[in-house]
C-alpha cells in the first residue's frame, strides 16, 4: 500500500464551512488538480480518470463532522484508492488541512505512481485553500 500526506495548509475560513464544502463531491471539481480529467459526481461520490493511472470511483465511507473526511474507491475502480482531508481548527489562522492519499499498488506501479500521487494530493489541498478563500466572505464567516 502506498501511503502519501499532503503538504498542510491553512485555510483562512472557519472549519464548519471547509468542511461542508470538501464533505460534498459536487464541489470537488473546483479543486481538483488539473491531473484529473472526466469528472463526475453526487453529494456523495463521484467518478474521474487521472492520467496514466486510469479511472476512479470514490464514496465517502467516513466523515467526522468538521475534522474528517474518508472516500474510498468502489469496485469499478482502476486500484484501491483512498482520500482523506484532515481538518483542524486553529483560532488565530482559520482551519488547517491535510490531505491522504492511500492507493494499492503493484511494486513497480507504486515507484512510478509515487511523485504523480504525491503532486496529485499537495495539489488537492493547496486548490482546496484558493477555492475556499475565495468563496468564503471573512466578515461574514459564509462561503459564497
Amino acid at each position: 500500500m502506498l501511503n502519501i500526506e499532503s503538504q498542510p495548509a491553512v485555510i483562512h475560513c472557519p472549519i464548519d464551512h471547509v468542511y461542508r464544502f470538501v464533505s460534498d463531491f459536487r464541489n470537488f471539481d473546483r479543486f481538483m488538480p488539473s491531473l484529473i480529467n472526466d469528472y463526475q459526481s453526487t453529494r456523495e461520490s463521484c467518478r474521474f480518470s487521472v492520467s496514466s493511472l486510469g479511472e476512479i470511483s470514490l464514496a465517502i465511507k467516513e466523515s467526522v463532522e468538521p475534522t474528517y473526511l474518508l472516500a474510498s474507491s468502489l469496485p469499478d475502480s482502476a486500484f484501491d484508492f483512498e482520500i482523506a482531508i484532515r481538518l483542524l481548527n486553529d483560532d488565530n489562522k482559520g482551519t488547517q488541512a491535510v490531505g491522504f492519499v492511500k492507493a494499492k499498488l503493484g511494486v513497480l506501479m507504486a515507484v512510478a505512481a509515487k511523485g504523480y500521487l504525491q503532486q496529485f494530493a499537495d495539489a488537492l489541498i493547496q486548490k482546496l485553500k484558493e477555492v475556499c478563500e475565495n468563496s468564503c466572505d471573512q466578515s461574514a464567516g459564509t462561503l459564497t
